[in-house]
């Protein structure tokens, strides 16, 4: 999904537009999704030697930024970001198609990054991206997430909102 779905939503909805680029070379499109209207423009860790001026870039572009990891990224190298980034996203499927199944190694990885959160007294949020159904949503939001992010989870059966609420309620 490009920058023109970012905009068409846009222009129907003033809630948060969260978008998450899992490309090679993220500072080419921070201007085209900021432009469209997306309010969080997440970058991954693992494609950026030095997060620093992307995280600039990003909120001279009038959106809040964010970091995410893959699976198998440690949390050090985003730690450091804690302070700065406003959210950490910690994706619990490998990027690159949709409908995978949750890995459950992303809950300890939530956990110590809530963990650190408290120590510091940061008030970066933790996202989870991947395989959030209404059956592991509970431990997800456990083990420390802020946000989670669903697609097929809920896109993928017949009552959207009665998953949601089964989401939301743990069930």
């Amino acid at each position: 999904m490009g920058p023109a779905v970012v905009e068409a939503c846009r222009r129907l909805t003033r809630l948060t537009l969260d978008v998450h680029l899992m490309v090679e070379n993220p500072t080419c499109f921070v201007e085209p999704f900021a432009r469209a209207g997306a309010d969080v423009i997440s970058f991954h860790r693992e494609v950026v030697e030095d997060p620093e001026p992307l995280l600039e870039q990003v909120e001279k572009a009038g959106c809040r930024a964010a970091i995410a990891i893959n699976p198998d990224t440690p949390i050090e190298t985003v730690s450091p970001y804690l302070d700065r980034a406003a959210m950490l996203l910690v994706m619990s499927v490998h990027p690159g198609f949709a409908g995978q199944a949750f890995i459950p190694e992303a809950l300890p990885k939530l956990r110590a990054l809530r963990d650190l959160k408290e120590r510091t007294g940061s008030s970066c949020l933790l996202e989870v991206d991947g395989g959030i159904k209404a059956d592991n949503c509970a431990a997800v939001v456990g083990a420390g997430a802020d946000v989670v992010v669903s697609g097929s989870g809920i896109f993928g059966q017949r009552d959207y909102a009665a998953v949601i609420e089964a989401m939301k309620n743990g069930t």
